[in-house]
């Protein structure tokens, strides 16, 4: 009892939970609904769906310019009345990026060669662009708005956003998948998705404007790209290593194989989504703390009841799946998902550990260290796709990239012990 007493009045315990309720809510629901998606979806239009979510979510990293990094670590450094001059600044700065980037993807169309690289052929880009711009943007400040609510401890906001979001996008997506059955159900579900999480964006978004100070202030503009740039940076670099696997499945296989190892990446996916509900209240708490020493006891603690708690999760995972499969409430034709998922299931933990020491580099203004790790891991990640892929397929792509997490994860381990051991050097 003492024990439960004294975990239960930790603050960063007590909030975790209440984020992770309402995220065991949103991934629960989204593993629930899976079936009826895949219903409504054949296996070709699942794949595409897929890929296309990766290739939005990837580049969204990029096109938010690392401000959402700048404002966890920023907003804690300013008194109170000049935390609404941050805000705006921020915002200004992102708004004036993001302006000026969709002006030239759509005055150049320079998406087109991207998407042509990315694509052997089978999307018609133009019926899609929209959507897909639309997406990146949502993607921007919903990561944006969510980290302020974080940061500035509240959480109750929080919970209604997420809650919101799985409501309302489900139910009206479903409802439009369903009547429409003739259409294209990728683009409608990517077009409608994106449509109504940007009413509820800005819908939350209004309290996010009521605590901003109509001020800018270069200063602190300045600052937030020492910080965002080389996140931004990373991001690029970590392009590669996101898509390749899907890029060479798109390239030497079929939107089935896609289907199945998107399927096998949503289920993977529960790991780092609940990695992602405690780094949100980890991080603000964690670099609030000064003492480095401090940090990194508590980090080497929380990395070891981060893998035991992977684990009991990833065999949960594993069995529920094979139940589900054998009930039939997924096609037997995603059978091939079940060797696969062990290597997937892996990689996501390693994903999640690697964030935990690159918050390190974060809080010792280190971020290059992300680059100059980012660029050779990368490229031996696409050499490893490459190679894997022709041979292997899914499974291929899988073990590649569950290597170049590894490389990250053992790299930022090193470089940040090095680090820490020097300044106590010091």
């Amino acid at each position: 009892m003492d024990f439960i007493k004294r975990y239960s009045s930790n603050p960063l315990v007590r909030n975790y939970l209440k984020v992770f309720s309402v995220d065991v809510l949103v991934k629960g629901s989204g593993i629930i609904l899976l079936p009826i998606y895949l219903q409504l979806m054949t296996q070709d239009e699942y794949g595409l769906y897929g890929y296309l979510i990766a290739i939005i979510s990837s580049f969204s990293l990029v096109f938010n310019l690392g401000i959402y990094q700048a404002q966890s670590k920023l907003y804690h450094d300013y008194p109170l009345e000049e935390k609404g001059v941050l805000l705006f600044t921020l915002n200004s700065t992102l708004l004036a990026f993001l302006l000026i980037l969709l002006a030239a993807i759509l005055l150049f169309r320079i998406d087109f060669p991207i998407v042509e690289f990315l694509f052997k052929g089978t999307l018609d880009y133009e019926s899609y662009r929209a959507s897909v711009l639309l997406g990146f943007v949502v993607s921007v400040y919903s990561l944006l708005l969510v980290n302020y609510f974080l940061t500035s401890e509240d959480i109750r906001k929080v919970q209604l956003f997420n809650i919101s979001r799985v409501v309302l996008i489900n139910v009206i997506v479903m409802l439009i998948l369903w009547q429409f059955s003739e259409e294209d159900h990728t683009l409608l579900r990517i077009k409608y998705a994106n449509i109504v999480e940007l009413g509820i964006i800005l819908f939350f978004g209004s309290y996010y404007v009521r605590r901003m100070k109509f001020r800018f202030d270069s200063r602190i503009a300045k600052r937030a790209m020492w910080i965002g740039v080389p996140i931004m940076l990373s991001a690029i670099i970590g392009l590669f290593a996101n898509l390749s696997d899907r890029y060479f499945i798109e390239k030497y296989g079929t939107l089935k194989d896609l289907a199945v190892y998107n399927l096998a990446m949503t289920f993977a996916g529960i790991i780092p989504f609940a990695f992602a509900s405690f780094q949100n209240i980890w991080l603000p708490q964690f670099l609030k703390e000064k003492d480095l020493e401090i940090n990194r006891i508590r980090t080497k603690k929380m990395v070891v009841r981060l893998i035991a708690g992977f684990v009991v999760l990833s065999v949960g995972i594993i069995i529920t799946l094979k139940v589900m499969l054998i009930i039939g409430i997924i096609d037997s034709k995603y059978d091939l998902i079940m060797p696969l998922l062990p290597i997937v299931l892996t990689t996501a933990v390693l994903m999640s550990l690697t964030v935990m020491y690159s918050n390190h580099l974060v809080h010792m203004d280190k971020l290059y260290v992300i680059i100059l790790v980012g660029i050779p891991a990368s490229l031996i990640g696409i050499a490893l796709n490459i190679w894997l892929v022709p041979l292997y397929g899914i499974y291929g792509a899988a073990v590649a990239s569950l290597m170049i997490n590894l490389i990250f994860l053992l790299s930022y381990a090193i470089i940040s012990r090095f680090f820490y051991s020097r300044s106590q050097a010091h």
